[in-house]
């Protein structure tokens, strides 16, 4: 009976491997880094034939990828690293899985990374990195056989199969992780699901770089910690021909091609070629952390061209392939490419013969070319500014100048607010410029008249205003002026105003008696109510304080009465006492002293008594 159950057990497990058998792969070309492409696409060929000999997949052959991905119309471009890009393909190939990945070398070090899409999902199921120290037959005979036996067993669900998450630190905070190439957001991140097997994990903030190899089993939680340093790289620069000066960013200069930078930091970086006889080439380079890359330049011969002529205008090149460039006549020089050139004028406004220009390498070639201007120019200026008319054609603002006019005659007028127009011809000549230089004439005089105090301004029966009083718009002529107001003396004045003339007149005005009677009346009115009730003010007062002094020496009295009785008593009784004798003419004296005070107050009461009266007889 264990017999007949082991055998089913074996028979079960066979028939599990063949269906994993039945599974349809596709193999991306893999990306390279460091490698030429043909060995790039030897070693994407060798681990399709190596994972068919497998016998636990089914493999689809490039030929056929190619064809139905052209029959789907599909463009696969250079920028598609994306993992959905690849599953995109993958659905149109109608595969279960794609495989896809990179192989690259640094220095004598090959390294592969491949990873393992489900089309379906989209998720990364395993992936594999190895690195080998070698040359490449090596690598090729060894890595890419082991690397497609464990794509094999991961495809076949054997022991490669299952989950795990990963945790990562940095020891520089917010730095970008990276797992396989896919972005999963900042450190400290955790980064769940992954397929079971080796992930690159990359680290970068700036040009700070670090990366680590993780190897994960099913079920498994990893942490690491990856530390950041200063990520470099390097460039390789040729040139055809060889011998170019490079410049790195503008600023280094690193030597002549050919030639190899190191410690570059990453990122985009440009490289500008120059050689004499050739044109001066741009490139831009993006360095990875260790890895070479490389810039090739095919440099162009060119000789410099100078132009020189009466006025600085633009001439158009065109070259044999229709290249065209344009170059300036101040006699600077232009780099212009080898080969003939059509030489023409870039400008309507002058007339040039057209000439061929046959450029050399390392030629310097100087030309001098004879212009004939097609219009006249005009250039008009005005105090004020104004609007510069031609007939009825409306030709801007002042200062204008204008550059295609054809010879003749023009009718201009000048037009500005508050000014007269201006009406002049002008004589334009074929290459010749004319200058106008226009003063216009006021249309208006400006008057301002002040006065104080301010006062109502009249012209005949017209009123003007209040002044202060400002008009810059008077028509010129004789003005019969007056300045009014209540309690003023009327001010007459006569003005003669000239066109575009500015004047100013300021009259100090005066009163009028009555006005100025009143006002003293008003003022004595004021002081007689103000000493009535300030001398009430006073009596009341004074009569108050009196009162209180009277109330005060009367209670001393009455205390230096009972002290007398005291005193009287004990003589009687033969028992003198000095003290209450002392008490009593204290207490006397007090009396009298506040009796004094209380008489004076009465005066002041009685003088301030008197005032108040006297406000109502004055």
């Amino acid at each position: 009976m264990r017999i007949w159950k082991f055998l089913l057990i074996i028979l079960l497990t066979g028939l599990t491997q063949i269906g994993a058998a039945t599974m349809n792969v596709a193999v991306e070309d893999l990306k390279g880094s460091g490698v030429s492409a043909s060995d790039v696409s030897i070693v994407s060929d060798r681990l399709r034939a190596e994972l068919l000999g497998t016998g636990r997949v089914r493999v689809m052959e490039r030929s056929e990828m190619d064809q139905i991905l052209r029959e789907q119309s599909f463009q696969q471009s250079g920028a598609c690293d994306a993992s959905q890009c690849f599953v995109e393909i993958g659905r149109l190939l109608a595969v279960d899985r794609i495989v896809v990945g990179t192989v690259g070398k640094i220095g004598e070090l090959f390294t592969i990374s491949v990873r393992i899409l489900n089309v379906e999902t989209g998720e990364l199921v395993y992936s594999v990195n190895t690195d080998f120290k070698g040359r490449i037959e090596n690598f090729l005979q060894q890595v890419v056989p082991d690397v497609a036996q464990k794509i094999g067993l991961a495809l076949q669900g054997g022991v490669f199969a299952g989950k795990a998450d990963l945790y990562v630190t940095t020891n520089i905070d917010s730095a970008s992780i990276e797992v396989d190439g896919e972005p999963h957001g900042i450190a400290p991140v955790s980064v769940e699901g992954l397929g079971i097997g080796d992930h690159m994990v990359t680290a970068r903030k700036g040009n700070l770089f670090g990366s680590l190899a993780v190897n994960l089993v099913s079920d498994d939680l990893k942490k690491v910690s990856i530390e950041l340093e200063t990520g470099i790289g390097s460039i390789k620069v040729s040139s055809q021909p060889q011998g170019a000066n490079v410049v790195l960013d503008g600023v280094r200069n690193v030597g002549q091609t050919p030639l190899k930078a190191d410690s570059i930091l990453l990122g985009e970086h440009s490289l500008e070629l120059s050689m004499p006889g050739y044109l001066p080439l741009k490139l831009n380079v993006v360095v990875n952390f260790g890895r070479v890359e490389t810039a090739k330049a095919e440099l162009i011969p060119c000789g410099i061209v100078y132009l020189q002529a009466s006025w600085n205008i633009k001439f158009k090149l065109i070259g044999p392939t229709g290249l065209q460039l344009s170059i300036p006549t101040n006699g600077t020089g232009t780099r212009v490419p080898v080969g003939e050139w059509l030489v023409s004028p870039d400008d309507s406004l002058y007339d040039a013969q057209s000439f061929t220009l046959n450029v050399t390498p390392g030629a310097n070639l100087v030309r001098r070319i004879s212009l004939q201007p097609k219009f006249g120019s005009l250039h008009v200026v005005s105090f004020p500014q104004a609007t510069l008319w031609n007939g009825t054609t409306n030709l801007g603002r002042t200062p204008f100048f204008g550059r295609q006019f054809n010879s003749g005659t023009l009718d201009l007028r000048l037009e500005s607010p508050g000014f007269n127009d201006s009406l002049f011809q002008v004589t334009v000549k074929k290459g010749s410029k004319t200058d106008m230089i226009i003063v216009l004439a006021p249309r208006y005089s400006s008057l301002q008249v002040l006065s104080s105090p301010p006062a109502t301004l009249w012209n005949g029966f017209t009123n003007l205003g209040v002044t202060p009083y400002f008009n810059n718009e008077m028509a010129p002529g004789k003005l019969d002026l007056r300045l009014s107001g209540p309690g003023l003396v009327d001010s007459l004045f006569t003005l003669d105003l000239v066109r575009g003339q500015s004047v100013t007149f300021d009259a100090n005005m005066r009163h009028t008696d009555a006005w100025k009677d009143s006002v003293s009346g008003k003022k004595q009115a004021t002081l007689r109510r103000t000493l009535r009730w300030s001398s009430l003010g006073f009596a009341l007062l004074a009569g108050g304080l009196a009162t209180g002094y009277h109330y005060t020496a009367q209670k001393h009295a009455d205390n230096a009465q009972r002290e007398l009785v005291a005193y009287d008593a004990a003589q009687t009784q033969n028992n003198l006492f000095p003290t209450m004798k002392a008490a009593y003419h204290e207490q006397l004296t007090q009396a009298n002293s506040q009796r004094h005070i209380a008489y004076v107050w009465d005066g002041v009461a009685a003088i301030c008594a008197s005032g108040f009266v006297l406000t109502f007889v004055f």
